[in-house]
């Protein structure tokens, strides 16, 4: 306060002084690198961080993480705190924190297998120095540094088996980084064996059920071939089949099974032979001619359809024009290769009747031949 004279009077505020000042949790480090950072500023009411990497904070106390895109450089960031108090006075501390080279640990590999199968593993790792490689399956370790290399895997067990392989890598800093990742080996594919209850039946029948066990892997599909053609694939994936073959031949049947990654296989055969369908004829009743007469047409019936329109050729009898009876013949007729045919026992057979007195009659009209009573 000063005074010039007795009526004036000046007066000048002092403000309170400003310190600016913090502490580091830390001073350097890997990725990511976090810092907690202590507020140690005197006479301040607001603060403004400003971290070095573009990114900003007003609270007293953040903290902060670091990164480095480099894999070969350090970098180092420069942490700035202005501290505000009263009056706009301010003040301000900076400090660096350094962030050693990004290291990351990676590779690709194939993710299922088979039994005696190698995986390929592509090291994609970066930043890296060293590398210690577990193949999750008891064998040592490795510490490759090659960008590929390959594993032998086995699985003697009748299911699939899931391994971990785990990189751990580091770089000269001491940083440190691990990934993992999970391989599949699957058990040998096993075809198995099928077993029916039936080696032969008659066409029109079903071949039962046919069933596959002791196969190791999932059933991919069914196959049938007729003879010796060619193999025809059966959208079926269960384990047990039946159908009503579409004729009558030698029939054979197979599945093909398939264990995750390994390759596929077909069981065993089952074969089944198909014998043709009989069928009974039995010629119709009271088919007669004339001596002398052309032959009608023979008509029959069977014991499978209710018409004959299946049928080729034709039904025939015992040669001969002498007036008398004649049993039938199968002829030339024919249902095709499904079937055989057989005649009915009881068939009733065909008769020529006599033209004797018929054509006397004819000649002579004299009805005196014939008595009546």
């Amino acid at each position: 306060i000063k005074s010039r004279g007795l009526g004036d009077v000046y007066k000048r505020q002092v403000l309170p002084d400003i310190s600016s000042g913090f502490t580091r949790s830390v001073m350097e480090g890997c990725v990511p690198l976090q810092v907690d950072f202590a507020n140690t500023s005197q006479g301040a009411h607001s603060y403004l961080w400003e971290f070095g990497d573009g990114e900003r904070s007003e609270l007293a106390h953040p903290v902060h993480i670091f990164t480095n895109p480099s894999s070969t450089e350090t970098r180092v960031y420069d942490v700035k705190l202005i501290s505000i108090g009263t009056g706009s006075c301010r003040d301000s501390s900076i400090h660096s924190v350094s962030v050693s080279p990004h290291i990351e640990a990676n590779f690709d590999m194939d993710t299922a297998v088979c039994h005696l199968s190698d995986v390929s593993i592509t090291n994609t790792s970066m930043g890296a120095d060293s590398f210690t490689w577990d193949f999750g399956d008891g064998s040592p370790v490795s510490r490759s540094s090659d960008p590929e290399l390959d594993h032998y895997y086995l699985n003697v067990t009748n299911s699939p088996i899931n391994y971990t392989v785990e990189l751990r890598v580091e770089n000269e800093e001491g940083c440190m980084h691990q990934m993992q990742k999970n391989v599949l080996v699957y058990p040998e594919s096993e075809g198995g064996i099928l077993n029916g209850s039936a080696s032969k039946i008659t066409f029109g029948s079903s071949t039962g059920p046919v069933l596959l066990t002791g196969h190791t892997g999932e059933v991919l599909k069914w196959q049938k071939i007729v003879k010796a053609g060619p193999w025809v694939d059966i959208a079926h994936t269960d384990t047990q089949y039946s159908e009503i073959p579409a004729s009558a031949d030698l029939w054979q049947y197979r599945a093909v099974v398939q264990s995750g990654a390994c390759e596929e296989i077909a069981s065993d055969l089952f074969s089944i032979f198909v014998d043709p369908k009989e069928l009974v004829i039995t010629p119709a009743p009271e088919q007669t001619k004339r001596e002398g007469d052309p032959d009608p047409v023979l008509t029959f019936t069977n014991s499978e359809w209710a018409d004959n329109t299946n049928f080729t050729g034709t039904l025939m009898r015992e040669s001969g024009e002498a007036p008398g009876e004649y049993a039938y013949l199968l002829g030339d007729l024919s249902a095709g290769s499904n079937y055989t045919l057989a005649m009915n026992q009881d068939a009733t057979k065909f008769t020529i009747t006599s033209t004797v007195g018929y054509e006397e009659f004819q000649d002579n009209k004299d009805l005196s031949l014939f008595s009546y009573s």
